[in-house]
């Protein structure tokens, strides 16, 4: 209840209306007429080092609980988010960063890029709440030229957009094809090499919307841009986007995608453009069901407007132009203004809960409105060009009253505001807040929590044109005291390398006379035997070759560079005994960029390492010297191929597909390359991936694969067995942040790893043990430091390696003196340091328990224990030396390893324990051994098609054979070979009971595989038949078989190997019976056994 005063010389109309006005403005927010000022304590929402230029963004959206999420570029990480969690059954009042798959509040928490930092992002973002769901939420995204990148390295990309999802729970996944979304890979919704800006409105209600965007097309003989839409609807299970179909009027059907460059088939709303005619920056809203309303620049032989179109899908699904007055379809397409120049990049659309739009524009550093309503005659302009503020730059936003927020920024840094009311004019003007001197931009602003209150997001500018990102909102107690800041931790002072390395020069990665277009960052390196660097540009489509000290680009050739041999490859290795040099091409596709291509590998003449290579021509002819006949093959595939390693001894090719998180193993031995093996899946476990990036292999065969964003390194043995991985997000020594390419020096027992978004390169040894890291030098005197680091390489000879930016770097090292022996002279230039890794598996205790790392000639002794009752074994450098309680290296000169193992039940090869023999074999890869300690096992082995090795303890001791027993109560068999098992395939020291057959062998001539398992040193008793064979080649030797009771051994249709057994047959009833039983072997080969058949027939 009012009670009103008379106020002298104000008139009572006058009182009543600045009520009613109060009233309304405190609908519009709580306490939002308090000065404004930072939140979160006043930290910066961005956790690194600033950002700089169009890398600063940051859109916002409130989820279905209230909470403000928003989507920003942290430092150098692309597409990074955080909330105010200020809603739901538990609000915190925390500030949160998403960090590992989770929200976390830690000031050590390194932001997760949702695009795994293939995109970057940049305005127009459009993000919607999905109805129903707490916290997830959708959003077509579009990004900049070079939005599609390796690591930091933008590619020749002009821009696209794409569709993300968020679940709440399990993170992002990004639109690939019909209805498919993938976490590490995507698909451009529309893309073209000219660039592209794109638009959407969505209805949470239904799941449905329109992207509408600018797609260039070479028209009658000069660029344009024209208009495409293309529609979403989230309940299609077939094809949840559909383009616009110009041709046949309507959207494609389920499962079709026209091509990408065919413009005109669907551009709107004229597909017939002239020479010189340009759409630019569309805008769209959602007016009411099924009408939407489009805002266009546009540039024809009249100058430059400002239009609209209509779509109504109750009026037949048509597009329509404004001609003044109302819309019309097709025509002449006369576009009328609305705006008599192009203001279109400014536009904004707000549809009113009331009905109509406000239409707003920036023009002359001036924010104008215009209002718009439908009627049944057509469109009519509510109101003239009205201005409402000089502005260099503003943002609208609407409250759930109704009301219109205006915030602007005022002289570079002040941000103001004005209101609007459902129901009244505009507030005057109110400066809410000062960049402290700082040059300001507004990024975003939304309402947060149940009291709506109002947040504004900023860039604040450094002279040095850096930028922090804060959230500002008016000075409540009400919002505050409640208010959980989130502040980062400062990031460590990069390290100036000390005179343990030493820079030694740099090349621009370009090849001249002629050179490809663009940046060229060199990617990934690999160095051949003979010195020649090869370097891969991902960015412009190129390789360059040349000596690896060569500093003159006149002396460098290229292979590609007209998108011939090479397009967007990604990584590179060389074989040089078989004189053949591979690339990895096609980690993207399109001018948007996809970046769910089908990636391949290329294969080169290392022949050709001192010739330019390209056929096409792109703005000249190919130019004199190129060999323009030599053409390189093809073979393998994947999603996104980032890297590829060779292991030449072996011959095997490893190429990651990151897009998979998976490694594929071609074997090169050949005259044709053939994939052989394939490991590794996506997730966060041992030897699983998630976006994997570079690979590398040293000397002894093992393989080094950066887990991008794992934030770590994984090794494994030759062939694919996982060993150990090092590193978690951080920005200490031995952390990464998205690390991006590795280089296994081929002499030195060192591993480099680029580290981009930290801007260091790391040093490890081969286990994986921190050495050094910088990220600065002197060079010619004064301060450099790294920008854009890429690939990295080594040469063996104390030489790194580094893409950054345009140039290869190179370092020398001059010494890491690890045990401080002052001489001088490095150790590792000296004679080398060498590691043994320890490792204690189940009860078993192993001293020194620590890895150990030594001068080479020095010796290394262990002490080892195992617990009682358990037995044990000591493996070293993969090989069993048996139960020892003490073992010793002497005069070491290359890394080694020893492992301890105690259990019942373990894998020797693996260092795993095991409680059933089932699990152990399911475990185990190609090779391993399994050794099963004295004990009944009240199971059956089923060596399920592996080649492993099954073991007791001490095979050659028959009393411990004895105690090792297999019972299988009563099953098929206790041991069974029935999946083509070959001569991989070995069992031995243990004894088999309790079954049909003691030992099963069966192939049958269908099969592909015939078994031929080795038996050896078993005891086979106490089944109803001892040995059954039927097919297949196995040798059993040196068994004992017998007291089985009906037959001790039965060969049919099968070429066996019987030798040196003894089969001994006891008092048998049944006269039917015999202790041998051969059939249809004429090939089977019984030599050597002894035979006791007392009591049966032979």
């Amino acid at each position: 209840m009012f009670r009103l005063y008379p106020i002298s010389g104000v008139s009572l109309r006058a009182v009543i209306a600045f009520m009613l006005l109060a009233v309304s403005a405190a609908s519009l927010g709580i306490c939002d007429e308090q000065p404004w000022q930072r939140v979160n304590g006043g930290y910066a929402l961005n956790s690194g080092s600033p950002a700089r230029g169009s890398a600063v963004f940051l859109k916002t959206v409130v989820t279905g609980s209230g909470d403000l999420v928003y989507i920003y570029n942290d430092q150098k990480i692309p597409a990074a988010m955080g909330r105010f969690q200020c809603c739901g059954s538990q609000p915190s009042y925390q500030w949160q960063v998403y960090s590992g798959g989770k929200w976390s509040a830690d000031s050590d928490a390194v932001p997760q890029s949702l695009s795994n930092t293939i995109a970057a992002f940049s305005d127009p973002v459009n993000i919607f709440a999905v109805e129903g769901s707490e916290d997830a939420f959708f959003a077509a995204a579009c990004f900049p030229s070079g939005g599609i990148r390796n690591s930091l390295i933008g590619m020749d990309i002009h821009g696209g957009v794409v569709n993300l999802e968020y679940d709440g729970t399990a993170g992002s996944r990004f639109w690939v094809s019909g209805a498919e979304y993938q976490r590490f890979g995507m698909s451009a919704l529309v893309d073209a090499w000219n660039g592209v800006k794109g638009d959407m409105a969505f209805d949470p209600h239904s799941g449905t919307g329109i992207l509408i965007s600018t797609k260039g097309d070479w028209l009658n003989g000069g660029y344009g841009d024209k208009l495409v839409a293309v529609n979403y609807d989230r309940n299609n299970s077939k094809q949840r986007w559909r383009r616009w179909d110009s041709q046949n009027g309507g959207w494609y059907k389920d499962n079709s995608w026209p091509p990408t460059r065919d413009v005109a088939r669907y551009a709107l709303p004229n597909p017939k453009a002239a020479k010189g005619e340009k759409y630019t920056n569309p805008r769209i809203a959602r007016i009411d069901n099924g009408r939407y309303i489009v805002t266009f620049g546009y540039a024809g032989t009249k100058g430059s407007i400002t239009s609209m179109l209509l779509y109504d899908e109750n009026a037949g699904g048509e597009w329509s132009w404004f001609n003044g007055s109302g819309f019309s379809q097709g025509g002449s397409f006369d576009y009328a203004p609305i705006v008599d120049s192009d203001v279109s990049r400014t536009v904004r659309l707000e549809v009113l809960q009331g009905g109509g739009i406000k239409f707003f524009y920036q023009k002359n550093n001036h924010v104008y409105e215009k209002g718009l309503k439908f009627k049944e005659t057509g469109l009519q302009i509510t109101e003239t060009e009205n201005q409402l503020a000089a502005a260099s730059e503003y943002i609208t936003v609407q409250d759930k009253q109704g009301g219109l927020w205006l915030f602007y920024v005022h002289k570079n840094n002040e941000l103001m505001l004005i209101k609007k009311p459902s129901a009244g004019g505009w507030t005057q003007e109110r400066l809410v807040y000062t960049g402290g001197g700082l040059k300001i931009r507004i990024l975003d602003v939304n309402f947060a929590g149940k009291d709506q209150m109002p947040i504004a997001f900023t860039a604040e500018q450094d002279k040095d044109g850096s930028s922090e990102i804060y959230a500002v909102s008016p000075d409540c107690k009400c919002f505050r005291q409640d208010e959980k800041p989130l502040r980062f931790k400062s990031q460590p002072k990069g390290i100036t390398a000390d005179a343990r390395i030493k820079y030694a020069g740099e090349t621009v990665n370009t090849a001249k006379p002629y050179a490809p277009y663009g940046s060229q960052h060199p990617a990934r390196m690999v160095i051949d035997s003979n010195q020649y660097l090869y370097s891969v540009n991902s960015a412009v489509c190129n390789a360059v070759i040349r000596d690896k000290d060569e500093t003159s680009p006149e002396r460098a050739v290229s292979w590609g560079g007209f998108w011939d041999h090479l397009y967007f490859p990604g990584g590179c290795c060389v074989d040089n005994i078989r004189g053949k040099v591979y690339m990895s091409n096609r980690i993207i596709d399109g001018g948007g960029g996809s970046a769910w291509a089908n990636s391949y590998i290329r294969e080169f003449d290392m022949d050709y390492r001192t010739k330019s290579l390209g056929w096409k021509k792109l703005r000249s002819k190919v130019p004199p010297g190129w060999d323009s006949k030599y053409r390189s093959t093809i073979f393998g595939s994947g999603k996104w191929i980032s890297d590829i390693a060779l292991d030449q001894s072996r011959g095997r090719l490893y190429a990651v597909s990151a897009g998979e998180c998976r490694i594929k193993v071609y074997d090169v031995n050949g005259s044709k390359p053939v994939l052989s093996k394939t490991f590794g899946g996506p997730g966060s476990a041992a030897g699983e991936f998630r976006f994997p990036q570079g690979i590398d292999i040293d000397p002894d065969g093992n393989l080094y694969v950066v887990d991008i964003a794992n934030h770590r390194i994984q090794k494994f043995a030759a062939g694919g067995k996982f060993i150990k991985s090092w590193g978690s997000p951080g920005r200490d020594s031995g952390e990464f942040v998205y690390p991006y390419d590795i280089a296994a020096d081929p002499k030195l027992e060192l591993v480099y790893v680029a580290d981009p978004f930290n801007s260091r390169l790391q040093i490890f040894d081969r286990q994986g043990r921190f050495i050094y890291s910088f990220s600065s030098w002197q060079q010619q005197g004064k301060p450099a430091q790294f920008g854009t680091l890429s690939g990295v390489a080594a040469d063996g000879q104390g030489n790194i390696y580094a893409g950054n930016d345009r140039n290869v770097l190179k370092f020398t090292i001059v010494g890491f003196d690890r045990d401080d022996d002052k001489n001088g002279i490095p150790d590792l230039l000296e004679g080398g340091v060498h590691a043994i890794r320890v490792q204690s598996v189940g009860g078993a205790v192993i001293e020194p328990a620590a890895d150990i790392t030594l001068k080479k000639g020095q010796d290394a002794g262990f002490r080892i224990s195992f617990p009682a009752g358990q037995s044990g074994d000591v493996i070293v450098d993969g090989e069993s030396v048996g139960a020892v309680t003490e073992y010793e290296f002497k005069g070491i000169s290359q890394n080694h390893s020893i492992t301890a193992l105690a259990g019942r039940i373990y894998n020797r090869t693996s260092a795993a324990v095991y409680e059933t023999i089932r699990d152990a074999v399911s475990h185990a890869s190609a090779g391993d051994v399994i050794v099963l300690s004295p004990g009944t096992y009240n199971e059956q082995i089923n060596f399920a098609g592996k080649e492993i090795r099954i073991t007791g303890i001490d095979p050659l001791e028959p009393e411990i054979v004895a105690k090792t027993v297999i019972d299988a109560q009563g099953a098929q068999a206790a041991a069974i070979f029935t999946q083509g098992e070959g001569s991989g395939a070995v069992l031995e020291g243990v004894t088999l009971t309790n079954a049909s057959s003691g030992l099963l062998v069966m192939s049958f001539s269908m099969q592909a595989k015939q078994a031929r398992p080795i038996i050896r040193n078993c005891k086979i008793t106490g089944n109803t038949v001892g040995v059954f064979v039927m097919g297949g080649t196995p040798t059993v030797e040196k068994c004992w078989i017998g007291d089985n009771k009906q037959n001790q051994l039965v060969l049919a249709n099968s070429s066996a190997v019987i030798r040196n057994n003894t089969i001994a047959s006891p008092q048998i009833d049944d006269a039917d019976s015999k202790a041998i039983v051969i059939q249809n072997s004429p090939d089977a080969v019984l030599e050597d056994n002894r035979l006791d058949a007392s009591g049966g027939d032979l």
